[in-house]
Formats: C-alpha cells, structure tokens, sequence
C-alpha cells in the first residue's frame, strides 16, 4: 500500500507540475516624449497572446495570476497611453491598455535574474508626422542602444524636412498664381459705344455649412473601449479554452495509462490467497482465521490481554499468531 500511495504522489506531482501557474510580480512603465515603454515583470517565463487594434493594445497572460497589488488604473498627462485595464479569470489574465492614436508597437521577452521581463514600446503614431517627432523615436533608440533603427527614424526626420520644403513650395507656387490671376481679372474693361442693357441682378442662394461632426473626447473615447471590451475578452477566452481542453484531454489519458499500469503490477505481483473456512461451526476458527483475527484487533489498538481474555488464549498463543504486527 505504501508503494502504490507514493506512485500516486508521484504522479501527482508530475500533473501539478504540467499545470503550474506564473505569477504577473509587477509592471512599471516609464515615459520617453512620444514613447512609453511598458515592462511585465513575471516569476516564471510567461505565455502570452498579443493583439493590437486601432486605439488599444490587448493582452493575455495564459497560466498566469498577480498579485494583489495590481489593479486597473487611469494614467494621467501622458500623451501615449491614457489607461491600464486588467481581466483576471481562472485561465488568464487580460490586459488593455488604452491609446490616444494609431499607434506604432515594438515587443520582446528578456530575462533579468530569476524574473522574465515582457517589454512593450509604444509609439505615439504609427507612422512620425513630422520630423521632430521622427528624431524623438530616433533619440529614444540611442538610448536603448539599438543604433540600426535609430538610423532608419533619422532618415525619416530627413525625408519630412525634404517633404515639408517641396509643400511650402508648392504653395509658394499656388499662392504667386493665384496672385497673377487675380490682377488679370480685376483689368478694367473698354466701355461700350452703345448703351448697355441692364440686367436684373440674379440672386444666388447661399449653401448651408455642412454640420461638423463632433469628435468624442478621451474620456467618452475610454467609455467606448470599455463597453467593447467583453467582445476581445472572450475571443482570447475561446482560443484559451481550446488549449486548455487538448492539454486535459492529454493529461486524462496520461493519466489513465499510469493507472493501468499501477493495477497491472499489483495483479501481478500482490495475489491474495483466500482463507479457507475462516470459521468452522464446531469450534473458534482455524489458525490462520485466529491469526487474522488477532492481527485485526491488534491493528485497532487492543492489547495482547484483552484479546486473550476476549478469544479466551494465553497471551504466549496471542503474541506468536500476532506476530509481525507493527
């Protein structure tokens, strides 16, 4: 018994050890003009699912829990991010974290001691709209020393700088025509010799301005992603589902190949033989009966005198058919 017990432990632990969770430690994040690096700290290294949408970056940690320090909170006089959202289920934890425009995204996973570290930069445009904002992706690479793309955003810079030239030239252009035409509308023209007809003068209706259409604001924007948040949420939970269903489909099998095996080694190499007449109507019982008997009580904590007195033996016959009990 006490084999079978330690086989089970055994293979309990080799379960336990298949379904252990990571453990989301903390997460810091730090501001660099127009980009906000985000850094998830994890205890373990961590399985995740990344998506991005228009005005949000959504995460999944599958296999994972935090601590309780961590909660969903507004980030404020940010110009990246403006929001940190957290879904903790029993098979994940999802993350939102909330954008103020099209964004541009940059993730890689590095160890730092026992820890594993998932770090996001984030990018306050997809694409720089003008060339300061090109040099400042630029500097932030020099900072982190990736010198290759750094180059690239300095060449951006250079390609704004040319863009924004050749446009004020265009209107420099548009505007010194418009200029010519003007002056040769405005030339007087010869009088008739004739009288003129007047014409009734024709009155043109005005157009009405088109409605401006009223852009939300960042809160009513946030309000918007909120509400939208289940539809994300359960996409990832489906996909997480799925996994989690093959990886216990897996585990019951393994399961119960080991089980068959435990009862076929205990087939094998435990047979119990069976007591013959344990209990004869003329007499006590046979021997084997009176020693299983006293093994019994003796496992139940009774003593060698009050199983004599009890079988009405000596306690010398109860001590030798009892012997072996521990």
């Amino acid at each position: 018994m006490r084999n079978i017990r330690l086989i089970f432990i055994v293979v309990f632990c080799m379960m336990s050890s298949l379904l252990m969770s990571n453990t989301l430690k903390e997460y810091y994040h730090s501001n660099y003009g127009p980009v906000e690096r985000v850094v998830f700290v994890f205890s373990e290294y961590p399985r995740y699912r990344l998506r991005e949408d228009i005005l949000s970056v959504n995460l999944s940690f599958l296999e994972c829990d935090k601590v309780d320090g961590i909660r969903t909170k507004r980030v404020l006089d940010n110009p990246v991010i403006s929001k940190f959202t957290f879904v903790p289920t029993d098979a994940f934890i999802g993350v939102l974290i909330n954008t103020y425009d099209e964004y541009r995204l940059d993730a890689f996973l590095m160890k730092s001691g026992d820890d594993y570290k998932l770090v996001l930069d984030i990018f306050r445009h997809k694409v720089p709209v003008t060339p300061e904002e090109a040099l400042e992706y630029a500097d932030f690479y020099r900072k982190v020393n990736n010198d290759n793309k750094a180059l690239y955003f300095e060449n951006v810079a250079d390609s704004l700088i040319i863009s924004r030239q050749n446009e004020s030239l265009r209107q420099q252009r548009e505007a010194a025509k418009a200029v010519e035409e003007e002056v040769i509308t405005e030339k007087p023209e010869p009088k008739p010799s004739y009288p003129a007809e007047s014409k009734p003068a024709v009155s043109i209706p005005r157009e009405k301005p088109a409605e401006s259409k009223v852009t939300p604001d960042a809160e009513n924007r946030d309000n918007f992603l909120q509400k939208n948040l289940p539809d994300s949420v359960y996409e990832v939970l489906e996909d997480i589902y799925l996994d989690k269903m093959l990886m216990f489909s897996i585990l019951v099998v393994f399961a119960v190949i080991i089980i068959m095996l435990i009862m076929s080694f205990i087939r094998r190499f435990h047979k119990v033989e069976k007591v013959k007449e344990e209990r004869p109507s003329s007499s006590f019982g046979t021997l084997e009966f009176q020693r299983v008997t006293i093994r019994r009580l003796l496992a139940n904590g009774w003593q060698t005198k009050e199983i004599a007195k009890e079988l009405n033996m000596t306690t010398e016959q109860v001590e030798e058919l009892g012997r072996g009990v521990s």
